[in-house]
């Protein structure tokens, strides 16, 4: 490990072009970066007053009581050091540009964009403090969600704010009901997922009134490397001790052309015309929290999003049930972990206390803010343990799924992050769109982002 933080301004700028494209330069041309201090063994005592800059990712008028209820929770337990939380959305440019500027803040919050960061020691390795920690071990979770943030066996990430199991197909067992379908016999291959999406859907007057599954929604979108591609058809698209992508294989070919098959069967615009009423996710007023939508692939925090965010006599909660992602053959039941961590950008000076708060975000006590004020978890199975979660039951499935699951699947983890995920949703979109056939568009991303990624790992 070096003994201090190199950080030039043209590595950063170079870390920002790797993480976001060349276009996100000009703003920037003026700015210059400065060295932070050398990361050291273990935290000092806070004998003085100190402010906290945090950046997580998630923002809103309604997550705002959320942060004050954690940040509160934090500084009861360490009095000398507040937080002040601003929400940057993962605005990657936003983040290295205060790096550049030397304004970093002192704790951000990231996924999958950790190498791309790394390499260019935008933030700053944390091993040696990992190891010193007092409120966690490193055992406390998968070996998965460490590599997450790993590049040349140096960890730049500890899994804090949501981070755990991502996947099960959540169904409404009432809309099952409704159409004819048995609420305790869910899809377990993609074909009988097909077959309710289509009996589930209603149409009036040429506009879906109700939509069966999209796979455009929530997890099954931005886990389709992981879920479509490894999960249900068992592409192995990456591999990283080579470093190579296989984004053309014909696993890959099928999981594309299935994925796209939905939209494209029961009509672009139409699905099209009935999001900009009912959205994706679990917000107010999305297809599934509104009962508008039977089926939805999404992670761990449904639960508890599910019984935070519907409005009041919305029986939505008690209607859902949770199983395995359907399969190709419905013979292997499939879980994902992972997500976001906490990272200390380069340039920050008030480490110790920055790993004190990112140390405290593993707790029971701040998992349990967490699950209660936002609906998700940080995935500390040791934390986990002491969860009072019975007001959502239904959390339990995940909790369960990493230990009865088949396959537990890692997750993105490569240098170029950014544009692969920019780059599998374009294209998607133009297949679903029937603009382009499946084979032809991953022939062109698999050329296009491996020689990105070629020139990236070169330029480290």
């Amino acid at each position: 490990m070096r003994s201090s933080v190199s950080l030039s301004r043209r590595a950063v700028l170079g870390a920002l072009s790797t993480a976001l494209g060349a276009g996100a330069l000009s703003a920037l041309s003026a700015c210059g970066a400065t060295a932070g201090p050398a990361q050291g063994g273990g935290e000092k005592e806070i004998t003085q007053p100190v402010t906290l800059e945090y950046w997580p990712h998630w923002g809103g008028a309604s997550r705002e009581p959320a942060y004050a209820k954690l940040t509160e929770a934090f500084t009861a337990d360490n009095p000398k050091i507040t937080v002040n939380t601003t929400p940057y959305g993962h605005n990657l440019e936003k983040l290295v540009s205060n790096v550049v500027a030397g304004t970093p803040p002192d704790v951000a919050i990231i996924r999958s964009s950790g190498q791309a960061l790394a390499i260019k020691s935008a933030i700053q390795a944390l091993d040696d403090r990992i190891a010193r920690a007092k409120l966690f071990k490193k055992s406390d979770y998968a070996d998965a969600q460490w590599d997450q943030y790993t590049w040349k066996g140096k960890i730049y990430a500890v899994p804090a704010m949501e981070n755990g199991p991502r996947g099960a197909l959540v169904y409404n067992k009432k809309l099952f009901v409704e159409a004819g379908a048995d609420p305790n016999k869910p899809p377990k291959t993609v074909d009988e997922l097909h077959k309710l999406h289509e009996r589930i859907t209603k149409e009036d007057g040429g506009q879906i009134t109700r939509l069966g599954f999209d796979p455009w929604d929530a997890m099954s979108l931005e886990g389709f490397l992981e879920f479509w591609g490894e999960g249900m058809f068992g592409a192995r698209w990456y591999d990283a001790k080579a470093v190579k992508l296989n984004l053309n294989s014909p696993e890959m070919v099928q999981a594309v052309e299935e994925f796209t098959s939905f939209r494209i069967r029961t009509g672009w615009d139409k699905v099209a015309t009935f999001r900009q009423t009912y959205g994706t996710w679990t917000g107010k007023t999305s297809g599934l929290t509104s009962q508008t939508q039977a089926m939805q692939i999404n992670g761990y925090w449904t639960p508890g999003e599910e019984r935070i965010f519907p409005d009041p006599g919305n029986d939505v909660a008690s209607n859902l049930a949770y199983t395995w992602v359907p399969t190709q053959k419905g013979d292997r039941k499939v879980q994902l972990i992972g997500g976001w961590a906490a990272c200390i950008p380069a340039g920050v000076k008030q480490m110790d206390a920055a790993f004190r708060f990112i140390e405290w975000m593993t707790t029971a006590k701040c998992n349990q803010i967490l699950l209660d004020e936002f609906g998700f978890l940080n995935g500390n199975k040791t934390a986990a343990k002491e969860l009072k979660y019975d007001h959502v039951p239904n959390l339990k499935f995940y909790l369960d799924s990493l230990t009865q699951a088949d396959k537990v699947v890692q997750p993105i983890n490569v240098p170029i992050w950014s544009d692969l995920d920019k780059g599998y949703r374009a294209m998607l979109d133009n297949v679903g769109q029937s603009k382009k056939a499946a084979r032809a568009a991953l022939d062109e991303l698999q050329t296009q982002l491996q020689q990105l990624l070629d020139d990236t790992v070169k330029g480290a």
